[in-house]
Formats: structure tokens, C-alpha cells, sequence
């Protein structure tokens, strides 16, 4: 098994592709058996996903848009917003498949999840492993019912296969994220990755922040939007909480300020350590509701969570490090794939070089990875579940199996 990875921050989409292709390429001895490629919004998202179906004909990928750049063992990469990234494992032990489905824009929620398993049958098919659960799912959609989608793979595979990854980011919040794999490209879809490693993986999902208190019982919401908690207008709640006024808070300062303060929900205990599933406010309803980046429900216990700057540059390297897990101690970790919340870097993005110096001091010694900014993020805790999130990261660390 050999990891490698390779970048660009050329402002041509052209040329960030020749150069990427061509240093991947360089470092690999054989054809790689998957590639996982991360891209800003502002290069031409078709010209990338031809170029690499032509460099690397017929091997399954996985591609998502990013937030203003990507990042690699080499630092962030970003040129004025513009950076792209190739991930790629040449693994002949192991199987790797691919499947996307396009969703449009306003399809129901069992028009969602039927792509999301027609996704993941072809990932499986593509993979020559129909019927087989994988080790490892790794999941790229469009932002908007992440929650359905784990829903509707864990009816397939169950709970117990962990599924990681991130929804496609832009610059901006503006819908231009895109998605790719070998076949097919999609602004509105599910991409979907299974994963049968010739090695073992160890996985984490993080958040980074503490419990500040709690704010109270859900007890009236619709899909993103809470309206009231404890009967009172969810905004009131939050914002006295966090000491501030909501009504001197607007759509261009609420992310930034709520980047530090998200909401939390219980995700379970680890003995009697707790750990929350987080959600990003984003706006405020002409009600004085929430809207988040994340479903909550009539009955959700909330609780107010902080954070600081060094703990968002620190979490990086936690997440990974979470992923370093005992039972492969005696193996040879070789690379890793990292999702960092694209809320999250845009808080502290003067200081996102420190972000990725802590991912790679959590390694030990240096090995290859990629890691995407993205709008919601998708991991399985370690009290054993699936979930999606806001603000959090998730890390997936490959191991060298040692064979006689």
C-alpha cells in the first residue's frame, strides 16, 4: 500500500490540473486504485473531472468543492481562494468503488434517500463487492438533508459501518459547490465512496468545543429553523446566553460570532464523559427563530457550546490523533483523509497554517494526507453511531497490514 498526494494553487483551472496530475503521477509507481480530489468553487468544475477521467481512466474517484482552498501534509494551499488537491492509494489487497446520483433541487425526502442507496449499490458494484458491507463509507453530497442520507445507507448496511465525510462547500454560501466521481458530475446529488481497504482504518469525529450551559427543550422547530425553546423565540434564548443583542446581529455577522458559540445536542457517553452532535446558527427568522446548517426536532435537549481559537486550531490535530487507535498500534499508519469545517476556517483562516501544523504534529512522523473545508460534516461517533454535524472534523487513518 502506498499513499500519496499532490497540489496546485494555479488561478487556471487547466493548469492546476496539469500540475497536480502530474506530481501525483510522478510519485506513484503504479496506477492508484482510488483517488479522493478536493478543489475550490471558483475553478471550472467540469474541466476538472474531465482531466482526471482522462489522466486516470476508469478508477474510481471521489471529488468535492472546497471553501477558499484545500490542505495537505504541505500546509494550506490557497491562491486567493483558488487551491486543489489529489489524494491517491495504490492498494492491490484492497477494493475501492465509487457511485453518484444527481438529486434536483426540490425533490422529496424519499426521492433523496432512494439516490443515496442507488449511490451506494453502484459504489458496490464498482468496487466488484455487491452484497458485502465495507469497511468504510465515505460520503460527498450537495448541503440540505445530510441526515436522510446516513439514514438511508445505514438501511442498507446498518449502523455499525462508519460513515465519514463533508457536504460540498463554495466561497461563499452561494450554491456553487459541485461534485464528481468517474463517471458523472453533479452541482445537486450524493456521492458516495465504499471503501474495502487492504489494510485497517481508524476513524474519529470531533468537535473541539466544551459545554457552556444549557439553553433548553426544542419545543417548537421545522426541518433547520428552531422557532421556540422552552415557548420563548429561539433567537432571544441564544442570544442572551452568548451575551449579545439579536437584533444588532445580521446575516453578514451571525456565522462568524456563532462559529464560537454552536448548539449542541447529546451524542451519547463514553463512560461518563459526554460528547454532542453540533449545529451551526446561521440566520435569524423574521420570527425571532434559528436556522442551522443542522436537522433538530420538538423535544432536542440544547446546549450552548463555546469554543476558542486555539481549540479550533488544536481539534485538527485531536481528531487525527483520536484516529491513531490502540488496536493498530503494531501496525504502520501510511496516510490519512481529513474533513475540517469550513465554518470553522473561515473564524480563524489567518491562522489555518496552525491547523494543519497540528494534523501533522499528530502523526508522529510524516505521512500524506488531504482534507477538504466543507459545509456540514459527517462522522461516527465514538459511542458507536453515525451523524452529522456542523463546526467538527473528522479524520480516517490507513494502516500497512503486515502480511507473511
Amino acid at each position: 500500500m502506498k499513499i500519496a498526494t499532490a497540489f496546485s494553487v494555479a488561478r487556471q483551472t487547466q493548469e492546476a490540473c496539469c500540475e497536480a496530475i502530474t506530481s501525483l503521477k510522478q510519485q506513484l509507481c503504479h496506477p492508484p486504485d482510488f483517488i479522493v480530489c478536493y478543489y475550490s468553487a471558483n475553478y471550472q468544475y467540469l474541466q476538472i473531472a474531465k482531466n482526471l477521467q482522462f489522466a486516470f481512466l476508469s478508477i474510481p474517484m471521489i471529488a468535492c468543492s472546497s471553501c477558499r482552498g484545500v490542505f495537505t501534509q504541505a500546509g494550506f494551499h490557497s491562491n486567493d481562494g483558488s487551491g486543489l488537491a489529489l489524494w491517491a492509494i495504490t492498494d492491490k489487497f484492497g477494493s475501492y468503488g465509487t457511485g453518484l446520483e444527481y438529486i434536483q433541487k426540490d425533490s422529496d425526502i424519499a426521492s433523496i434517500r432512494k439516490a443515496c442507496q442507488k449511490a451506494l449499490l453502484k459504489a458496490l458494484d464498482d468496487a466488484k463487492r455487491p452484497g458485502e458491507l465495507p469497511e468504510l463509507i465515505w460520503l460527498h453530497s450537495s448541503p440540505g438533508y445530510e441526515e436522510q442520507m446516513i439514514t438511508a445507507l445505514e438501511e442498507l448496511v446498518g449502523g455499525q459501518v462508519p460513515i465519514v465525510g463533508g457536504s460540498a462547500a463554495d466561497q461563499s454560501i452561494s450554491g456553487h459547490w459541485s461534485l464528481f466521481n468517474q463517471t458523472a458530475m453533479a452541482t445537486q446529488g450524493v456521492a458516495v465512496a465504499a471503501l474495502f481497504p487492504g489494510g485497517e482504518i481508524g476513524y474519529s469525529f470531533h468537535s473541539g468545543y466544551v459545554t457552556s450551559r444549557a439553553l433548553g427543550i426544542v419545543t417548537a422547530s421545522h426541518h433547520r429553523t428552531i422557532q421556540s425553546i422552552d415557548s420563548r423565540p429561539a433567537a432571544d434564548v441564544y442570544f442572551e446566553a452568548i451575551g449579545a443583542d439579536s437584533h444588532q446581529v445580521d446575516s453578514s455577522s451571525i456565522l462568524p460570532l456563532s462559529a464560537f458559540y454552536p448548539i449542541g445536542r447529546l451524542a451519547g457517553h463514553l463512560d461518563s464523559l459526554p460528547f454532542y452532535q453540533l449545529a451551526h446558527p446561521r440566520a435569524i427568522t423574521d420570527g425571532g427563530g434559528l436556522k442551522l446548517f443542522a436537522d433538530v426536532h420538538c423535544g432536542d435537549e440544547l446546549y450552548l457550546m463555546e469554543g476558542s481559537r486555539e481549540s479550533l486550531i488544536q481539534r485538527g490535530g485531536r481528531v487525527t490523533q483520536m484516529s491513531l487507535t490502540e488496536p493498530f498500534s503494531r501496525q504502520k499508519p501510511i496516510g490519512a483523509l481529513i474533513i475540517y469545517c469550513a465554518g470553522c476556517m473561515l473564524a480563524i483562516e489567518h491562522d489555518i497554517e496552525e491547523v494543519v501544523a497540528s494534523i501533522r504534529n499528530s502523526l508522529v512522523e510524516p505521512l500524506p494526507f488531504v482534507g477538504a473545508f466543507t459545509y456540514g460534516e459527517q462522522g461516527h461517533f465514538i459511542t458507536g453511531r453515525n451523524g452529522h454535524g456542523n463546526l467538527m472534523s473528522s479524520a480516517v487513518v490507513f494502516y500497512q497490514r503486515e502480511r507473511t
